[in-house]
């Protein structure tokens, strides 16, 4: 952090537009699905401008893996969402009702 704001004044933040909470996800769903874990990330709001809308994600959706990273919690994700994300693309995995879908999206930078 320190040499960030050293280099460039500031320290940047790659986002999804996404407001979550930790859930549990049945055991049946994880054996069914091949996760590892229990928990991942329930998608509760959306910003309509933001990444994880563009990508297609919807409220009521679980974020499992983030790239080649298992998801289980906001810490999880909020710890790859770092500078050298922001304009990328990465795969992001969903639980949707009885379905999992691999969706691309490419994070922005958190406004300021």
């Amino acid at each position: 952090v320190a040499s960030r704001l050293i280099k460039d004044g500031r320290v940047l933040r790659a986002y999804l537009g996404i407001g979550g909470q930790v859930v549990d996800i049945p055991r049946g769903t994880l054996r069914v699905r091949g996760l590892k874990g229990a928990r991942g990330v329930l998608v509760a709001d959306l910003d309509k401008n933001g990444p994880a809308t563009a990508a297609g994600i919807r409220p009521g959706d679980v974020i499992v893996h983030f790239g080649q990273h298992r998801i289980e919690s906001i810490d999880d994700l909020h710890k790859l969402l770092t500078d050298d994300t922001i304009g990328k693309e990465f795969p992001i995995v969903i639980l949707r009702v009885e379905k999992s879908l691999k969706l691309p999206i490419i994070p922005a930078e958190l406004p300021a």
